[in-house]
């Protein structure tokens, strides 16, 4: 190995390192840490922030990664290896116009801003979370200006756009603004078309036995691949996946409702998030690149397994007796057909969560529109109660009974993900687009109803999982389905399924 490569591997070894202890101390925080350890936990996250920003604005670095990038232009490094130093590249140019105080402070603000949120839906009650949600993004907006003035190739982006290359670098907002006009141009038809009925009893708010859904969801897990030697299933307020590497990646539930069907779906969602990390080659795995290669992509596999395969008759024919097993008191009778009559009906909702397919991409477009206005400039943080509850009038005709179903309804803001939430529908377009790829090559429905997802799952290991960031989202779809990125796919399954 080049002994210039050979260094810069070793800063960014740590750099790893770090990245894997702040999810570490995440993970701890948000499911099995003592109630009153936010404090000083959020002062240990900020020290470990300091030390990771501190690696990649190292003059030592900097110098390291333009000898690295000579040698990639004269090709004599290895594709892996010019992955990592472009990583190493856009981390600095990230890093390097934040200051080491303001990016400790904002560190330690959103490790402690979970528990203030997570209180404040409890009580229904925006206000006690709006000062902290004003500093979060007064801190986002603050960052994004100084990355736009210091980084040339930023000029004409907007705040926004800053924000939202943190998760999906392939797209800006002005794609985003005509990839979401034309499904939603498609889609509120679709849903004004539906037939609105009351959802089923079974389905309704009830009590169930929780020890036992948390059973049958651990074999949701397992049958889709989870590993239980290289990965734990937790509880949280919001379900949420982290990695620290590839032999070990956690997922978590939210059993606290009274649904049946939540966790159920949050689960296999989740594991389809847990399947992508589990997945990234030996490798990679502790390096820059050893993780999902952008957001959407990694959306795309959590809502490919949510909605292609777990809503599918094929997926449950093997497994549905088993459910009827742990609950016969409220699923005898009902036979598979009516479950997933009752699962994939449409009936809009206030909780993105537990929405159908159909609307759910309302819920992300409220999402996206509210938080490109806040970081605008144009609204401010304490309106956004009022402001959500418009546009859910408007695109859904419904309105949030309080706060907790509204607006405080999502953990993303709270740890400053501004810019992640179209991740959600760009990645159910994806999804789209990998299954018709997938029925197109492989006896797809067969190998669901014969409880093989194994050949689904090796697929797209094989495709996609084992780059991690090595390859980006576009040439990932390309190299696979023949394509980059194309929403129609969305709407056609859209319309196959809802259309009748």
């Amino acid at each position: 190995m080049n002994p210039y490569v050979n260094e810069l591997n070793h800063y960014l070894e740590k750099a790893s390192g770090f990245t894997s202890m702040m999810n570490l101390l995440d993970y701890d925080m948000q499911t099995c840490a003592p109630s009153g350890s936010d404090t000083n936990s959020s002062k240990l996250a900020g020290i470990l922030a300091d030390e990771y920003r501190n690696i990649f604005v190292d003059k030592r670095v900097a110098y390291l990664i333009k000898k690295c990038k000579s040698l990639y232009k004269k090709g004599m490094i290895s594709n892996k290896e010019k992955a990592i130093i472009k990583e190493a590249q856009k981390k600095r140019n990230e890093l390097l116009p934040i200051s080491a105080k303001d990016y400790r402070d904002f560190k330690e603000l959103t490790a402690c801003s979970v528990n203030i949120w997570s209180k404040a839906k409890s009580n229904a009650d925006f206000d006690s979370f709006a000062p902290t949600l004003s500093k979060i993004v007064d801190y986002k907006i603050k960052f994004a200006k100084n990355r736009i003035e210091m980084n040339k190739k930023n000029a004409g982006s907007s705040l926004y756009d800053i924000m939202l290359g943190d998760f999906e670098p392939d797209f800006n907002e002005k794609q985003l603004d005509a990839i979401f006009e034309k499904i939603k141009k498609e889609i509120i038809p679709l849903i004004k078309n539906r037939t609105k009925r009351d959802i089923p009893a079974w389905l309704k708010i009830e009590e169930h036995d929780k020890d036992k859904l948390r059973q049958f969801c651990l074999f949701l897990c397992e049958y889709l691949g989870f590993d239980p030697e290289r990965g734990v299933i937790g509880e949280s307020a919001h379900p949420f996946t982290i990695n620290m590497h590839n032999h070990d990646v956690r997922i978590t539930n939210n059993f606290d409702g009274e649904s049946l069907i939540e966790p159920i779906f949050s689960a296999i969602h989740e594991t389809g998030h847990a399947l992508y990390e589990l997945g990234i080659d030996n490798s990679i795995t502790m390096t820059i690149i050893g993780e999902g290669t952008s957001m959407a992509m990694h959306e795309g596999q959590s809502r490919f397994f949510e909605n292609m395969v777990g809503k599918q008759y094929s997926f449950w024919d093997p497994i549905y007796p088993k459910l009827i097993k742990l609950f016969p008191e409220k699923l005898d009778g009902i036979d598979l057909d009516d479950f997933l009559k009752n699962v994939n009906t449409v009936l809009p909702g206030p909780i993105r969560i537990q929405a159908d397919e159909l609307t759910y991409p309302l819920h992300i477009i409220v999402r996206y529109e509210l938080e490109r206005e806040l970081i605008a400039g144009r609204l401010s943080v304490n309106d956004l109660p009022k402001a959500w509850n418009l546009k859910y009038k408007n695109y859904l005709d419904i309105t949030p009974k309080n706060d907790a179903e509204g607006v405080l309804q999502d953990i993303h803001w709270a740890t400053g993900e501004f810019g992640y939430f179209p991740s959600y529908l760009i990645g159910s377009a994806i999804a789209a687009q990998i299954y018709y790829h997938l029925k197109d090559v492989m006896p797809y429905d067969e190998y669901l109803k014969n409880g093989n997802i194994a050949s689904v799952t090796n697929y797209l290991a094989e495709n996609i999982y084992r780059y991690g960031k090595s390859l980006k989202t576009n040439i990932l779809l390309k190299n696979m389905t023949g394509e980059e990125f194309n929403p129609d796919y969305y709407i056609k399954y859209l319309k196959e399924k809802y259309g009748n």
